[in-house]
């Protein structure tokens, strides 16, 4: 992968720019510029086209639009590159603000528009949902392996450098996915603990029926302390024991049944002698209550005989209650007959004298209702036209008030005169017509001579702590050099010491020793001159920065140098008073537009008013002619009210002779009707009444004919009647009933029960209470055996069941506990390193092996990284990732902390190199020609930095595109390829340099 183009638009601090890198004349290049100027921006646009997000996870993704742009520019990045012969372009444009087309009712002048992402594979455009994926399929890497492999941050690789193996971990869980290797460790961790839980939970249920147990049991105490080495030679011996009781209940429960056989015997006979007595005692009672009934036979007879008489009376009864009914209908009608006759006569003369009456009264109603109809229709057309002539005086009425209030002579002299003060207000404006652009331009002047009084004070300050510095690292270097000459004179003096003439020096080779160097007094120890060479490397970066921070202000300050020897308070001055002048303009273009608004206001009012007072004359002149042909119509009335009350006073007369009318109809009606009915209930009522005195003799010859069937006298009849009811009659018949079943039943009684001899039932009884607790006491003892036999039993059979699994859950216990402590490094007296360490340490290793080929070259030979031997690691963290710096020279091994800032830095790029080429190496088909390294130069010697210089321009000689984003200066003569990064107001810019 090999980039060609980069576009960005309005994106980040750059509004528009395009970088060709097909114009670079070799591939190791730099990018420098000012700190914030937008270097590492070119790389985050880079990561973002291929991966929607930028490279910084500190950016947000919702705000990559450039302030420095319009809003209304579409934010976009290109970027073009070429991958296996193959010219892939994407075109990403992030989420971004854009003006709306109509302004919302809220006032929001903008929406904002989604990410939208083309990809473009020889001239075919892919704009489907997964082009993300599709994208990083092409590429072959994700975004965090496209970060370790394309940018290599070096303060993030210098933690990795000096963090511990956690920390490492966690990183290389995320690069090689060696995630599944602590899923292992949590899969065996949950496996054990599962099996620890099953095998507590089976313990505290074996404790809970061990407590059910009743048998006696050599193992049991043991048992429920929790020891169960002897949980199966417990069990046997509770199957024992049950099998025991098992027994013993047999043979308690034959002596229990032959009991009850003999319990039941005794009960039969008791119960037999106790129904035998009772027999005795009911035939006696039986006996007694015969007699008395023997007492009652005559009463009952005498009774029986009154009611077969009262059944004969309540037979006739109806035939009698008929006849009465007859006699008493026969009286009605015949009195009803007598009644009609004597009105019929007077009905008809009543009507003649109506009839006679009504016509008089026709004549006189026709007349009135004549007389009413012809007013009614004159009055119809003259009514409206009053009611008319009222709606026009209202109207005339409104219309004279709107012409009083009609006021447009005095809006047009108002107008005329606002006319006149805006003209006065105009000229006026023309003489501030320059205030706002003077104050701009003199404000803007202010803020830079402050600008550059800021700057120039802060410059002195750090101008100070600059010298300040100079003498430390001063001072700091020749205490270096004394201590670096006393530990190379002490070296000396060791070697010396033991020389001898004729003996080969160490050193030169030479026989002869004239002058051998004398063993210092002071000892002093190779850590302590280091520490003086890392004291003075770190107050030598100190140094370093406050340089850098000098030529950054004094860069600023000749940006500002027009405002050089300025008075601040001078410019203030002047400022506030063209600020006065500005505002008096603002304020004088408010007055100068309400005034206009007001004219323009008073010109549509005045247009209103003279249209309205134009409609008020046409209005008023139609109303007067419509008057004056109503007037003429209506002359002959008065008024309305004069017709109305002469129309309701013939309405009255009509209505007066119409109701006397109706009601002398309703009288003849009514007569007519009454002598109609009259008649008929006479035809009707004699001929109801010769069907009634037949219908009475037959009822008479029944009645007498029934009396004399049953023999009865018609004065006995009506003394039963009246003296016995049906319900005495009914209570009577009961009586003689029952009389007769109780002396049926009676005589039942006596002759299905013989007579016997009493037997005593207290030897019986007291034989059988002897007997029943015979049983009862062998049932109790039953019952107690069978209770301890199913506790027991229930018991060995829970038992039972989790004894073959419970021995096989825990030697699976036991397996998992040792797999997951081994896995997870938590074995006593083991180094603590888990499987996933163990397997991330064999790719560190790989990644060691790229890195010491350049860590070597860097170092001039004398360093390599090792990891930490097993043998050193503690027994309290993991050190499985825990990196050393072993010595060529020595071949000693010591911490990586104890590297300097400049051999850190060489280390750290080494590992990042390493590790980049170990991801490619382990992705298939992939190929990334390009590589971005970013700061870091600024903490390496000369030697170093040309030392690494050399080493990335070899990369770069395999056809691998190198950049190096940087602000050291002295890159600059090195790299001859250079894209400058410059930002000003108007944004980021950048452009192509080769020296």
């Amino acid at each position: 992968m090999k980039p060609l183009k980069l576009v960005l638009q309005s994106f980040g601090s750059f509004v528009h720019q395009e970088i060709d890198f097909s114009q670079m004349q070799e591939n190791l290049f730099l990018i420098s510029g000012d700190t914030g100027s937008g270097k590492t921006t070119l790389f985050d646009a880079m990561v973002f086209s291929l991966y929607g997000q930028p490279g910084s996870d500190l950016k947000s993704k919702t705000n990559l639009q450039s302030d420095f742009a319009p809003v209304e520019m579409e934010p976009f990045v290109r970027f073009d590159f070429e991958i296996r012969n193959q010219i892939i372009s994407i075109i990403r444009k992030p989420k971004h603000k854009r003006l709306k087309k109509r302004k919302s009712k809220q006032g929001e002048d903008y929406i904002w528009v989604n990410e939208s992402v083309e990809l473009y594979i020889d001239g075919v455009v892919y704009t489907e949902k997964d082009v993300n994926a599709r994208i990083e399929d092409i590429v072959g890497l994700t975004k965090s392996q496209f970060m370790q492999i394309a940018m290599i941050a070096q303060g993030e690789f210098r933690e990795l450098l000096k963090s511990d193996s956690d920390k490492k971990k966690e990183m290389f869980r995320k690069l090689f996915h060696t995630e599944k290797y602590n899923v292992i460790i949590e899969t065996l961790k949950e496996r054990y603990q599962e099996y620890s839980k099953k095998n507590n939970e089976t313990r505290i249920f074996i404790q809970t029926q061990l407590g059910y147990v009743t048998f006696y049991s050599e193992y049991l105490e043991s048992l429920k302390e929790g020891n169960l080495a002897d949980f199966d030679l417990f069990l046997k011996n509770l199957k024992k024991q049950l099998d025991q009781c098992q027994k013993k209940k047999e043979e308690i429960e034959k002596k229990y049944q032959a009991q009850v056989i003999q319990k039941d015997k005794v009960h039969q006979k008791y119960l037999q002698a106790k129904n035998d007595m009772e027999s005795i005692q009911k035939r006696k009672q039986a006996q007694k209550e015969y007699d008395d009934l023997c007492l009652h036979i005559q009463e009952m007879e005498s009774l029986r005989t009154q009611n077969e008489c009262m059944k004969h009376c309540f037979e006739i009864q109806p035939v009698y209650e008929s006849y009465q009914r007859s006699q008493q209908e026969q009286n009605r009608i015949l009195s009803q007959i007598q009644m009609d006759q004597k009105s019929l006569p007077e009905l008809k003369f009543q009507k003649n004298k109506y009839e006679q009456n009504n016509m008089s009264l026709k004549e006189e109603l026709d007349i009135h209702k004549q007389n009413y109809a012809i007013f009614k229709k004159e009055s119809e057309s003259i009514l409206p036209l009053f009611q008319k002539e009222k709606e026009i005086r209202k109207e005339i009425e409104i219309w004279n008030e709107k012409n009083k209030q009609c006021i447009w002579e005095s809006y047009f002299d108002e107008r005329n005169e606002l006319k006149q003060r805006i003209e006065d207000k105009q000229m006026i404006k023309e003489q501030y017509k320059n205030a706002v652009k003077d104050y701009l331009e003199i404000n803007d002047f202010y803020q830079k001579v402050c600008q550059y009084q800021k700057y120039k004070m802060e410059y002195e300050q750090l101008n100070l702590d600059f010298q300040h510095q100079i003498e430390i690292v001063q001072n700091l270097k020749m205490k270096e050099d004394e201590a670096f000459q006393l530990y190379i004179n002490n070296q000396a003096g060791l070697l010396a010491k033991d020389l001898k003439d004729n003996m080969p020096c160490p050193v030169c080779g030479s026989f002869h020793h004239p002058n051998p160097c004398v063993l210092p007094q002071t000892d002093i120890s190779k850590e302590i001159v280091d520490s003086f060479k890392k004291e003075l490397e770190n107050e030598k970066a100190k140094l370093e920065s406050l340089s850098s921070s000098l030529g950054s202000l004094h860069k600023m300050m000749d940006s500002l140098s027009d405002c050089k020897g300025q008075e601040v308070e001078e410019i203030r001055k002047l400022v506030e008073k063209r600020k006065n002048e500005k505002d008096e303009f603002e304020k004088l273009e408010r007055n100068l537009q309400d005034l206009i608004n007001q004219k323009e206001s008073l010109e549509a009012k005045c247009q209103k008013e003279f249209n309205q007072k134009l409609l008020i004359t046409a209005k008023l002149q139609k109303y007067q002619i419509q008057l004056k042909s109503i007037l003429d119509q209506i002359k002959d009335y008065q008024s309305e009210d004069e017709i109305v009350s002469r129309l309701n006073q013939l309405e009255k007369k009509m209505k007066l002779f119409s109701n006397l009318y109706d009601e002398k109809c309703k009288q003849i009606n009514d007569c007519s009707h009454q002598i109609s009915q009259c008649e008929s209930r006479l035809i009707e009522n004699e001929k109801l009444l010769e069907l009634k005195r037949k219908e009475g003799m037959e009822f008479e010859n029944q009645f007498k004919e029934s009396l004399n069937r049953y023999h009865l006298e018609q004065s006995v009849f009506l003394q039963l009647i009246s003296t016995i009811s049906k319900k005495d009659y009914e209570i009577n018949c009961q009586m003689v009933l029952d009389f007769d079943q109780k002396k049926v039943k009676l005589e039942s009684i006596l002759q299905s029960i013989e007579e016997k001899e009493e037997i005593p039932l207290e030897p019986l009884f007291q034989q059988f209470q002897i007997q029943n607790q015979i049983v009862n006491k062998i049932l109790n003892e039953k019952n107690q055996l069978e209770i301890l036999y199913q506790q027991n039993h229930r018991v060995y059979e829970e038992l039972k069941k989790v004894s073959s699994s419970f021995q096989e859950d825990l030697i699976l216990q036991n397996k998992y506990e040792k797999l997951y402590k081994k896995c997870s490094g938590n074995v006593s007296r083991d180094a603590k390193m888990d499987i996933e360490t163990f397997v991330q340490r064999y790719y560190l290793k790989q990644i060691l092996i790229c890195a010491n080929q350049r860590f070597e070259k860097l170092s001039g030979y004398q360093y390599q990284l090792i990891l930490k031997e097993s043998d050193d690691f503690g027994k309290v963290r993991n050190e499985g990732l825990d990196l050393m710096v072993h010595s060529l020279i020595t071949g000693q091994n010591r911490d990586v902390s104890t590297l300097s800032g400049g051999e850190s830095f060489m280390a750290a790029l080494s590992l990042a190199l390493g590790m980049a080429d170990q991801i490619q190496a382990n992705v298939s088909s992939l190929c990334i020609q390009m590589m971005f390294i970013d700061e870091g130069f600024g903490s390496l010697d000369d030697a170093s930095r040309n030392q690494s210089i050399r080493v990335l321009k070899e990369m770069a000689q395999d056809n691998k595109c190198i950049g190096i984003i940087s602000h050291v200066n002295e890159l600059k003569n090195q790299i001859e390829n250079q894209l400058l990064v410059l930002k000003d107001e108007k944004g980021s810019h950048a452009k192509w340099n080769f020296l």
